[in-house]
């Protein structure tokens, strides 16, 4: 392996990737940085504002607690990548795709952003893209990470490391784990984002060093998709973890 193209969209969030980074560099590769440039917005709609002002209002708050999510922020070198929002989907200019066959990557580690992907920027790599999806695909797909299994009091939260595919939180599974769920969304995601970025950083260092994906997990059905909270969703949210004592749901 020599090189592994990082990835995520401009101006994104991303999750912890401090242990993948340094398995990285005591493996000596070169890491090749990919900026996604969006040319349109997805669409939004004007009556899921409020809970969307309600919802940053929540992680500011709990931020101050439990971290807040880094943004990303690659070398001024990084390589621009067009893309657009198709719906829910994102595509990428012919230009785009050129540019990450010529780089040589073997690999792409995608770090964050939105919209899901579409094959040919799943193929450009030899070895595809490998991502996280923060809950357990087979109960909890979309997002936001640790949010709905307090809503749905369920025992613990989930993980996964996914070589991706155009069916979100869909792709082939390379390792997952899981933890106590935690009282507050914020809480359960800091440390969604440390337990994770452990298992990405074992799961890559076996790819460097064999030069291929590790055998997937046996295909599972899919949970259901959840999407941002509503208004009541987060105002239920508030009266079950900041008003009210959760009692432990398992044990660690």
């Amino acid at each position: 392996m020599r090189k592994i193209g990082i990835l995520a969209e401009k101006g994104s969030r991303i999750f912890d990737w401090q242990l993948t980074r340094k398995a990285l560099s005591q493996a000596e590769v070169e890491l090749v940085f990919f900026v996604e440039i969006p040319t349109n917005r997805p669409r939004r709609y004007l009556h899921k504002l409020p809970a969307r002002v309600l919802w940053q209002v929540i992680c500011t708050v709990e931020g101050l607690w439990f971290g807040k999510m880094a943004n990303f922020h690659p070398p001024l070198d990084a390589t621009k990548l067009n893309c657009e929002f198709q719906g829910f989907r994102k595509t990428f200019s012919n230009e785009a795709l050129e540019a990450i066959r010529c780089s040589g990557v073997d690999l792409i580690l995608r770090l964050g952003g939105r919209g899901i992907y579409s094959d040919p920027v799943l193929e450009a790599a030899p070895l595809g893209m490998i991502s996280i999806h923060h809950g357990d695909n087979r109960t909890f797909r979309g997002g936001p990470p640790g949010f709905w299994e307090i809503l749905n009091d369920a025992p613990r939260v989930g993980f996964i490391v996914q070589q991706l595919t155009p069916k979100l939180d869909g792709g082939h599974v390379l390792a997952r784990g899981n933890f106590k769920t935690r009282r507050f969304a914020t809480e359960n995601r800091s440390r969604l984002f440390a337990e994770a970025d452990r298992e990405l950083a074992q799961v890559v260092g076996r790819i460097v060093k064999t030069g291929r994906l590790p055998d997937p997990e046996p295909s599972e059905q899919l949970g259901p998709i959840y999407r941002m909270p509503g208004i009541w969703d987060l105002v239920r949210y508030l009266k079950t973890s900041w008003l009210r004592r959760r009692p432990e749901i398992a044990a660690e």
